[in-house]
């Protein structure tokens, strides 16, 4: 048990277990923990259209959503974002793409969530996935290396940083402790209305 943390915050009952079809797998909080976020740059109704093939496509593949919302950046805010590419060749290319328009930003668990996402973004060039990776979401839906549909955090620190970006009202410490305990149990179900998974805490 954690230090500090209760000792069933979940509140169930052994031996009842609820679940939904859409919980996703097992995982550990220090693999499975991080955020990540796409950005796309339609017509409203692709948009939503692709939207919700990206985000069926989370559910597939077995990522709990701790996290959903949808943003828009200001110009400074995505300068904020990316300041550590400032000298790159890229870097007013993707700042202007990045507030363009709508995104959306998601908190995903599961088991070597980082690796596991990765793999399933595919290439950072959208030409190189098209041939050694087809059925990444940067294959099928990328359009340039700028505009390839997803980003994904690559190590634990920076995911820590960038869900404090996007999410600054979200404590990592705090899930751990009272939701992150219901979720390893299985005790948690998926929200038709609020596209998120939620700790079941009264069973």
């Amino acid at each position: 048990m954690r230090k500090g943390a209760a000792a069933n915050p979940c509140n169930y009952k052994t031996g009842r277990r609820r679940s939904s079809s859409n919980t996703g797998g097992q995982f550990h909080p220090n693999k499975g923990f991080w955020g990540f976020m796409w950005r796309l740059v339609m017509w409203t109704v692709i948009l939503e259209s692709l939207g919700n093939a990206l985000h069926q496509k989370i559910l597939e593949n077995n990522f709990i959503i701790v996290r959903k919302k949808d943003l828009v950046w200001r110009r400074t805010d995505s300068e904020r974002f990316y300041a550590e590419h400032k000298e790159r060749f890229f870097y007013q290319r993707l700042v202007e793409f990045m507030s363009s328009g709508p995104m959306r930003a998601y908190i995903l668990a599961r088991e070597d969530a980082i690796s596991y996402w990765r793999e399933l973004m595919g290439p950072t060039k959208v030409f190189r996935a098209w041939y050694t990776s087809p059925r990444t979401i940067r294959a099928l839906y990328g359009l340039t290396d700028t505009r390839n549909t997803t980003h994904g955090s690559d190590s634990s620190e920076s995911a820590e940083k960038e869900i404090a970006f996007f999410f600054p009202e979200f404590s990592i410490q705090h899930w751990l402790e009272t939701e992150e305990p219901c979720f390893r149990a299985g005790h948690l179900e998926y929200d038709e209305e609020r596209q998120i998974h939620t700790a079941l805490k009264h069973i």
